[in-house]
């Protein structure tokens, strides 16, 4: 370990990058991951700063992805609580900007005109306002309308593909209970942005899969995919009024300017990191049937910069 270490420091001074690893902790269900490779190799802090204040937010944040098992009364908020709990004392005292990209399962599409129904999927993200483009209606303030349906902004390519507008009631039912809801149109948009912008996004900004494996068919049977169907409020992904799949807690540590020994102190929790996520979390019925933290890649490119 002090050989790496030494390594790792002499190239971060001598060559001004960073040469950052991926600690990535493994649980049932659970996943934290966070570029921390010299926080773990040195102590030497004014080194540590001055590696880190050269890389990008995106390769130094903290990744804390829960995957929610299918059925049962739990709608996720006690996971979501857990994981901002970990987070919590997991950074002490270090400063860190926080966002949260939530997403639904998979739902059935009613009523269209396809061999096998169509899915779609609900999004809270932050990066819906920003790396969007709005080309009809508004993106829902709310979360759900006096009926109880939830509202929704739609890509463009799947309202043009089903001729849904402002105001169409999209019938579904999700893919594991098949319990039926209703989705009501609020807007259409596009993304934009970066490729690495939608990169937790499950479709990873294509907004269309044309060659999406049916859930349950081993790969045999394929349909369509669409999303993400942005919501306006997160609180409808744990409220019951729709269902919590994946979510991303994501915390982008301000390591640079934080006090030398807030990060010792955090560098003597990574240790411990994936016995106290997995403690924290025992209880939530997180999945553990698929590879944490993963959602299937697109086959269609991602969005791009437009």
């Amino acid at each position: 370990m002090a050989g790496n270490g030494r390594l790792l420091l002499r190239r971060a001074h001598a060559q001004q990058t960073l040469l950052l690893a991926v600690l990535a902790v493994a649980l049932v269900g659970a996943t934290v991951l966070g570029t921390f490779a010299l926080l773990l190799a040195t102590s030497q802090h004014h080194l540590l700063s001055v590696a880190l204040d050269r890389a990008t937010p995106a390769e130094r944040e903290i990744d804390v992805t829960l995957n929610l098992q299918p059925g049962g009364a739990d709608t996720g908020a006690a996971a979501l609580a857990h994981g901002t709990q970990f987070l919590d004392e997991l950074l002490g005292d270090v400063p860190a900007t926080r966002e949260e990209w939530l997403t639904s399962p998979m739902y059935t599409v009613q009523g269209t005109d396809d061999l096998t129904a169509p899915y779609v999927y609900l999004a809270a993200t932050p990066q819906a306002g920003t790396s969007s483009t709005l080309v009809s209606g508004a993106l829902p303030t709310t979360g759900v309308d006096d009926d109880g349906r939830v509202l929704v902004a739609v890509p463009q390519v799947a309202a043009d593909a089903y001729g849904w507008s402002v105001g169409s009631v999209v019938q579904v039912k999700d893919s594991s209970s098949r319990k039926p809801a209703q989705l009501v149109v609020t807007g259409t948009f596009t993304l934009t942005g970066a490729t690495t912008t939608w990169a937790r996004d499950p479709l990873a900004g294509a907004e269309h899969d044309a060659d999406y494996p049916v859930l349950g068919s081993a790969g045999m049977l394929r349909t369509h995919a669409w999303g993400p169907f942005v919501v306006g409020d997160p609180a409808v992904l744990t409220d019951g009024s729709a269902r919590l799949g994946i979510a991303h807690l994501v915390a982008h540590p301000e390591l640079a300017t934080a006090p030398t020994h807030a990060v010792d102190a955090l560098r003597g929790r990574l240790d411990q990191a994936q016995q106290h996520l997995g403690a924290l979390t025992a209880a939530d019925r997180l999945d553990s049937t698929s590879r944490p933290g993963s959602t299937r890649p697109s086959t269609r490119p991602p969005a791009v910069s437009r």
